[in-house]
């Protein structure tokens, strides 16, 4: 465990906060990300939440390609201002291994809350469509919908094929 001041956890005031900033700040449950410099607080799940994720998780998991690998709540650095914690990503295993992920993964899911369903619809869509990433679902557990969108260019990167292909 390291200390750490005050100062040096909490990032300045008046300019966007960088993702290094975000790294120092100590845990206390609650789920922080960056958007665009812009700290977003979330609260801890619900139960519900955590079910539907769980339910999923099981359903990708059983699905994918052996050469992919579905990866509960990771942290997606997008850029030095932009990291995002989603719900669950599918990526390549070549891509496992370091503390965040910055390489678009396949597929984002989200998992819908009222705290943050505005945030998901737009503000983080647009954010994982502009790093690239071909595939994000918003499942909204209250009404058993799911909510698949892709960028609207073919500039997304093509999946990768195991080595053995």
């Amino acid at each position: 465990m390291s200390v750490v001041t005050v100062d040096e956890a909490f990032p300045g005031f008046g300019g966007p906060i960088t993702v290094a900033e975000l790294d120092r700040m100590p845990s206390d449950g609650r789920r922080y990300e960056l958007v665009d410099g812009v700290l977003v607080v979330s609260p801890r799940p619900t139960t519900l939440h955590q079910a539907v994720v769980g339910r999923l998780y099981g359903i990708l998991s059983a699905v994918c390609p052996e050469d992919y690998l579905v990866v509960p709540e990771p942290a997606v650095q997008l850029d030095p201002v932009t990291e995002l914690d989603p719900d669950l990503v599918v990526v390549h295993l070549d891509d496992v291994g370091s503390a965040k992920f910055t390489a678009p993964p396949l597929l984002v899911v989200e998992v819908r809350s009222p705290s943050t369903a505005l945030i998901d619809l737009n503000r983080k869509k647009a954010a994982y469509e502009r790093f690239g990433v071909p595939s994000y679902w918003i499942v909204d557990p209250s009404s058993t919908t799911c909510g698949c969108s892709g960028p609207t260019t073919s500039r997304h990167p093509t999946p990768r094929r195991s080595r053995d292909d």
